[in-house]
């Protein structure tokens, strides 16, 4: 039915304009596109109707349902399916400037459809072209077919809602807007966006409360006025330009990248191809069973590399924090929680060559509960790879060339596998193996090998750079290892191995600090060996012992390399003052070098040596083992039974020091480098020889007072051990010998002067305290005994004898001094008070374990001289027995043995001659044989 101003004739409603008009039953809406073929005509059928139309307001609508086909759109049409339609029409005067629309126009011609609203019930079918990344990424083989120059295949998208449809129809661009119009009291009910991935059976769905997508029109160039090819909005080709998705809930969900996520906005950008999902106050996502939480997500698909003939687009994934992801294995037998991964800025995830990366920023953290290790940073960066070895992945590219990118948006651990982690500022990591504080950079990177090579790994120093990644050679199938992002390297510094110990109750983590660390770690069987480290910037590394009370693993350094070996590792340390203990053992050097394979340790430069001993310098045993430390300026070599040092040595232990230019030190038994020296008896000092101004000395002191002091200064000296002897089927005792070379001296300063105590000490260490004195000295006064020689001395402990030859001068007197100056060449001149001096070609001294202490006997043999306070003399060979205090002269095979013995002042002494001549120091008296004592009368 139409209405008309007035009745007209039929003949006249050609000149008539058409102000309102209702039409029924079957209607059928048809847009040629001013072309004369059909086939991409728009059709909009209505069942029933009815259909107005009002002038004035410029509008058809209808309450009934509709059907709108679109057939321009090839090769399939677009389709919408709805409840109720409102069409706005467009109309000269709606083109015109708002001042002017006030006045009246000659013309009010319909030039098109300026908006289009269904009210209810929408289903809406379009198909875009394949390559748009709107709800999935570009697949590779739409990009190669566009870039040869084919038509492009379309992608089936559907759009439902119980709510409204409006299509706002604008110069050059299109809006459509769809509105599950959710009111209080009203049902749930969404906008439901449907991605169909033809030839898959898989779908990308979005649901939201309100859809407004902006569409771009490809053939719309019309002119300013904007008339022209208005009319072709919905049947021209169209491009998605952004869309934007809001709710309450908006759900995102891919089966293709078995993904959902969930937030409160959805926005699609075709023009920087990104896709955005937020939330307030998060956003969430579920992929593979990973969950990931941030205040947004960020989609951006980038294109390949065209240099790259190998290349694959992919997709980018940004999400805002702060945030975190919890990654769960695909394992059905793995227990515990998942790896969680935190971020405080934001979580990057990409590509960077055949890798997939995570970059995480701001506070970035992994937290595995199942193996209890952490791993934090200011940025940390993951490098992930496909199962498959790099090779396969290269000759399967053309059968997999009509894939899809896989998306990296949540990192799932099925099929990949761990190559590289990289932590950067303010790093720390605890696992049960490693605990690192203080860093400013991790690296690790992770290398799949068969456990035939495992075995076989390169004792070279680590180079600085990483090696390429080696593919497994071993075809036998393996499970896919669980990602685990934490290097968690099974090592042990100390290089033991305990596959043949019982586990031990308490962990024994390494403490690891300094600026850089660099790690390579095998893959072998699903587990992480280290193969080997270079760490550098104020080094320092920490290990508990395996025992209570004992030292560990202690090493410091500017930079530290090791390299792992199955018989140990080969370790370096370097820097200024670089430090590496392993329990008793201690090695301090410019740069020290541990090879625990062939049990040897070398350092080039000034340095430093610790070690426990249970023996002294002169190898006399001591009661407990302490530390014997050596310092050199050249050079040092250990090779577990024998060290060697050269070059300023000084040398310590306990009361003991030593110096010398070049020391060997042989052991009774190895000192393992695996771990320092495991045995319960600590090492003893076997040999020692020390050459070139060779000095040892002992200083005993008691409350900061010295009460004993022995020195020995020779050109060389050698120490060595003596066996033990067997007496009548018994076991002896142990002893050791000392050689020195001339010209040499030794002090001795201990209570009770008149002993020369001039043997090695014995096994059991005397106590100078208990020493007694004779009638002529008090028992706290010191006395110093000095001897010189020219040629040599020898001492054995075992029969407790020394011997000095060549010049031999002897020297007593109280003292409390070690090291007064003395001149022997004029000392017979001015003999300190109380003093006693001997000079003769040979000395020989026993020592005899008396009652309560032990007794000296010395000869004196080849020109002697002694000259004492009370008398002095010359002999062939002077004894003398401390046990009966006697001093025996003798004269030898042919000469007389001569006495003076003073007697007082301006008195000439009494001479006293003889073949033998007997000296009691106790009653002061002579006997002589074969002699006489002139000036007395007697003999």
């Amino acid at each position: 039915m139409q209405q008309i101003v007035s009745i007209v004739n039929l003949t006249d409603i050609g000149s008539r304009k058409i102000i309102g008009g209702e039409i029924s039953g079957k209607i059928e809406i048809i847009n040629n596109h001013k072309t004369p073929s059909r086939d991409d005509d728009l059709f909009i059928y209505i069942p029933n109707g009815p259909l107005f139309y009002q002038e004035n307001k410029q509008l058809i609508w209808t309450s009934d349902t509709i059907h709108l086909t679109d057939n321009h759109s090839k090769p399939r049409p677009t389709e919408i399916h709805g409840l109720g339609m409102e069409m706005e029409l467009l109309t000269e005067a709606s083109l015109l400037p708002t001042t002017n629309q006030s006045k009246k126009t000659k013309s009010d011609n319909i030039l098109g459809v300026k908006r289009i609203k269904l009210l209810s019930n929408v289903d809406m079918h379009l198909y875009v072209d394949n390559d748009s990344s709107f709800l999935g990424a570009t697949p590779e083989k739409e990009k190669k077919e566009a870039a040869k120059g084919l038509p492009k295949e379309k992608a089936h998208i559907g759009i439902k809602t119980l709510g409204t449809f409006d299509y706002l129809i604008q110069k050059g661009r299109d809006i459509a807007t769809f509105d599950a119009c959710i009111s209080p009291g009203t049902p749930k009910r969404d906008v439901i966006v449907t991605r169909h991935h033809e030839g898959k059976g898989q779908i990308d769905q979005l649901v939201c409360e309100k859809l407004e997508i902006n569409l771009k029109r490809k053939d719309s160039v019309g002119p300013t006025s904007g008339v022209q090819n208005e009319e072709k909005s919905l049947s021209s080709g169209i491009d998605i330009e952004n869309a934007l998705a809001t709710g309450k809930e908006v759900v995102l969900i891919s089966e293709e990248e078995k993904l959902e996520a969930h937030g409160n906005s959805f926005f699609y950008d075709a023009k920087t191809s990104t896709a955005t999902l937020k939330g307030s106050p998060e956003m969430w996502a579920v992929k593979d069973g990973n969950i990931l939480h941030a205040v947004d997500m960020t989609i951006q698909n980038e294109k390949a590399d065209p240099k790259n003939p190998t290349a694959k687009s992919f997709q980018k994934a940004t999400a805002k924090g702060p945030g975190w992801i919890d990654i769960t294995e695909k394992d059905k037998d793995k227990k515990g929680k998942p790896v969680r991964a935190t971020w405080k800025d934001q979580l990057v995830s990409t590509r960077e060559g055949i890798f997939d990366l995570l970059i995480l920023t701001g506070d970035a953290r992994f937290d595995d509960p199942l193996h209890d290790q952490n791993l934090h940073a200011d940025t940390l960066k993951v490098w992930l790879k496909a199962a498959e070895p790099a090779k396969t992945i290269t000759n399967t590219a053309a059968i997999n060339k009509e894939k899809p990118p896989q998306s990296t948006v949540v990192p799932s651990g099925s099929g990949k596998k761990l190559h590289r982690v990289e932590a950067i500022g303010n790093v720390s990591a605890d696992s049960k193996d490693l605990i690192i504080r203080d860093s400013g950079r991790l690296s690790a990177w992770f290398k799949e090998v068969s456990v035939k090579n495992a075995i076989t790994v390169s004792n070279n120093p680590a180079p600085n750079q990483p090696k390429p990644a080696v593919a497994s050679q071993n075809n036998t199938t393996q499970p896919t290892p669980p990602i685990s992002i934490i290097p968690n390297m099974d090592v042990k510094i100390d290089g033991i191995n305990n596959n043949n110990k019982k586990p031990s109750t308490a962990p024994r983590p390494i403490h690891l600090s300094a600026r850089s660390i660099e790690a390579w770690v095998d893959q072998v069987e699903n587990k992480n060996k280290l193969e080997r480290f270079w760490t550098e910037g104020s080094v320092t590394v920490k290990q508990d012992s395996e025992k209570p009370g004992e030292k560990g693993v202690d090493i410091k350094g500017d930079t530290l390399q090791m390299t792992a070996h199955p018989d140990g590792n080969f370790l370096v340390v370097t820097g200024d003052l670089a430090q590496l203990r392993m329990d008793r053992m201690l090695i301090v050097g410019p740069e020290v070098n541990i090879d625990q394979a062939t049990n040897k340790a070398w350092v080039n430069g000034v340095g430093a040596m610790q070690m426990e001993s249970t023996t002294n310098f002169q190898g006399t045993k001591l009661n407990k083992a302490v530390p014997m430390e050596v310092h050199w300026n050249k050079s040092m070599f250990f090779n577990g039974k024998f060290a060697e040092f050269h070059g300023g040595i000084q040398a310590e232990q306990e009361n003991s020091r030593l110096a010398c230019q070049s020391l060997q030190v042989f052991f009774d038994k190895a000192v393992s480098l695996k771990g320092g020296n495991k045995s319960e008896q600590p090492a003893r000092v076997q040999n020692l020889v020390c050459d070139r101004s060779v000095r040892v000395e002992e200083i005993i002191r008691e409350e900061d007072k010295i009460i004993k002091y022995h020195r020995i200064q020779a050109i060389t000296l050698s120490m060595n051990k003596l066996d033990k002897d067997d007496f009548d089927g018994k076991e002896g005792t142990d002893g050791n010998e000392v050689r020195a070379s001339g010209p040499g001296e030794v002090r001795i300063m201990q209570r009770s002067g008149g002993d020369l105590s001039l043997t090695p000490i014995g096994q059991e260490k005397q106590n100078p305290a208990e020493v007694k004195t004779n009638g002529k000295a008090t028992e706290d006064e010191m006395k110093l005994t000095q001897v010189s020689f020219l040629r040599s001395m020898y001492g054995n402990s075992k029969r407790n004898t020394a011997t000095f030859l060549e010049n031999v001068r002897v020297l007593n007197f109280p003292s409390e001094n070690p090291n007064i100056e003395i001149d022997l060449e004029s000392v017979m001149d001015h003999l300190p008070k109380g003093g006693m001096y001997l000079r003769c070609d040979r000395l020989d001294v026993l020592s005899k374990q008396g009652k309560n202490k032990a007794q000296q006997e010395m000869v004196a043999k080849g020109r002697v001289i002694v000259q004492a306070q009370e008398f002095w003399g010359r002999a062939e060979q002077v004894s003398y027995e401390e046990a009966k205090e006697l001093v025996i002269f003798y004269g030898g095979e042919t000469g007389l043995a001569t006495l003076y013995k003073k007697t007082r002042v301006g008195v000439p002494p009494e001479e006293i001659k003889g073949k033998k001549i007997t000296y009691n120091r106790i009653s002061g008296q002579f006997k002589i044989d074969e002699g006489r004592w002139l000036n007395s009368g007697s003999n």
